[in-house]
């Protein structure tokens, strides 16, 4: 047994969950020697563990920290000199006005910005599919087991970012039930990725506002695609509160070269 088997095993048989997983390391538990060899081999896929050299320092650095990263793909795009990196969020429900300035947005900039995305339905699925438009790199992070994308109609795109020489990520092994908490955890990583982060439309009670804290937390950019007076729009409040307003990839490009 090593280390790296150790948490494989732990997040497998405790389907990711970080605080079970913690929990039952802190107390020394005792393991089943028996039950651990029979995960680590039935598991075929590729992984790295927080104790891995290769585990990208920022990623460590973040409010609980992944024990084991599950992906397929180019794991390059993490383990490689620091890329410049953006995260994209918005509205699952996007208006028209948020699909066309996010394609246009993310088109017009260098190629050498990777975009990091929740492969959610909505402005996730559009920035991911704008950057493999214009044949960028993108990184989608999931908030669901590392072999069944959700929402299901997003499995094609899920196989194009594979295809080209993207990158899917996530804590949860196979054949783990998705729960809504899942996908509020995934919002810590996108933000710890990304060294900027862009929102593109939000409204009222959203689960990008949680990826909006964890990003304030680690003291990341913000930035915000503005909108009309009078439609309690996330974005302008934001933009109020100070973060960088955003009407096109040049906006962007003087945030990530300062």
């Amino acid at each position: 047994m090593n280390t790296k088997e150790l948490l494989l095993y732990l997040s497998l048989k405790f389907n990711g969950e970080w605080d079970i997983i913690f929990d039952f390391i802190k107390k020394k538990n005792r393991i089943d020697n028996d039950e651990m060899s029979s995960y680590v081999n039935s598991f075929n896929g590729n992984y790295i563990t927080l104790l891995d050299p290769e585990y990208p320092d920022y990623l460590k650095n973040t409010r609980k920290p992944p024990f084991v990263i599950f992906y397929k793909g180019d794991i390059s795009l993490l383990l490689t000199e620091r890329r410049k990196m953006l995260g994209v969020i918005g509205s699952r429900e996007n208006t028209e006005y948020g699909l066309r300035n996010c394609k246009l947005i993310i088109k017009d900039l260098n190629q050498d910005i990777v975009i990091i995305s929740g492969l959610a339905k909505g402005i996730d699925g559009i920035a991911h599919k704008a950057a493999l438009e214009s044949k960028k790199r993108t990184i989608a992070v999931m908030g669901c087991s590392i072999d069944k994308p959700y929402p299901s109609e997003n499995k094609y795109l899920y196989e194009e970012i594979i295809k080209n020489n993207g990158l899917i990520i996530s804590e949860y092994g196979p054949n783990v039930e998705t729960g809504s908490n899942n996908f509020l955890l995934r919002n810590r990583i996108i933000a710890s990725l990304s060294d900027t982060l862009f929102l593109v439309e939000s409204y009222g009670r959203s689960g990008c506002m949680s990826t909006v804290s964890f990003a304030l937390e680690e003291n990341r950019n913000i930035c915000c695609l503005p909108y009309r007076a009078n439609e309690e729009s996330n974005c302008n409040r934001l933009i109020k509160d100070g973060a960088y307003l955003v009407e096109s990839a040049k906006d962007i490009q003087e945030i990530l070269n300062p």
